[in-house]
């Protein structure tokens, strides 16, 4: 989805890092000014090629002033962006616990003073700390995936599915960066070649963390959140959700 947030997306316009727009057919547009809403674009007249961190491709594609674009009912740009953060949040969430089995994997073959890395204390706290963030990562996700799957139906959305999706991009988001740099503390140089393939996955750590909203992007709504409560709610948004 490529995201216009200046305003109505119109013929000429260029939407910014588009994933894989180079293949893109359709492209789905949104902006928040004036209430939400989507419009999807016909094939991009120009595209010029880009990659994020981990080489994935990102592109910017020029909309052209013949671009068809229409709109769609209200409301559908904000949960298409709720299911982004979602979706992007389950990634990292996959990619964190990868980078936690190769690290693991490593230090229990790799020997040092004549033993296993593993067995170090200094190795241990440091595996456990990234298993911490891993889990902590993982419980966030599936949180937000209950609560959408049991809000689906709601109309408008629950409050508690919209702050489930912000707390897991949030704290996958802030987590992503931890267990990348244990993991190349723990490699050591050779995590960084090009060769290796825990590279594959914290890149991707490092690319999708601030993709589909960074971390103090949401923490800062999910603090505006808590701000909407009254002193009476506060406990029932804090552990439920956002009060209506």
């Amino acid at each position: 989805m490529g995201t216009n947030h200046a305003g109505p997306a119109r013929g000429g316009e260029t939407l910014r890092r588009v994933p894989y727009g180079r293949l893109a057919t359709t492209v789905a547009v949104g902006a928040g000014v004036r209430g939400e809403w989507l419009a999807v674009a016909t094939r991009p007249a120009q595209v010029r090629l880009g990659l994020n961190l981990a080489r994935e491709p990102r592109d910017d594609l020029d909309l052209g002033a013949d671009a068809v674009v229409r709109d769609v009912p209200a409301g559908t740009a904000e949960y298409a962006r709720r299911m982004l953060r979602l979706f992007r949040s389950l990634l990292i969430s996959g990619a964190a616990q990868r980078a936690l089995e190769l690290t693991v994997a490593y230090v229990s073959e790799r020997e040092q003073f004549g033993r296993p890395l593993a067995r170090l204390p200094a190795v241990q706290q440091e595996l456990a700390r990234m298993a911490g963030e891993v889990a902590l990562i993982g419980a966030a996700t599936q949180a937000a995936v209950a609560a959408t799957q049991d809000t689906a139906a709601a109309e408008p959305p629950a409050g508690d599915a919209i702050s489930a999706v912000l707390a897991a991009k949030a704290q996958a988001s802030h987590g992503a960066g931890t267990v990348a740099a244990i993991a190349h503390q723990l490699h050591g140089a050779i995590g960084t070649t090009e060769e290796h393939r825990l590279r594959l996955t914290t890149t991707r750590l490092w690319s999708w963390r601030d993709e589909d909203g960074p971390a103090a992007e949401c923490f800062a709504e999910l603090g505006k959140a808590a701000l909407r409560a009254d002193a009476d709610g506060l406990w029932s948004w804090l552990t439920r959700g956002p009060c209506p």
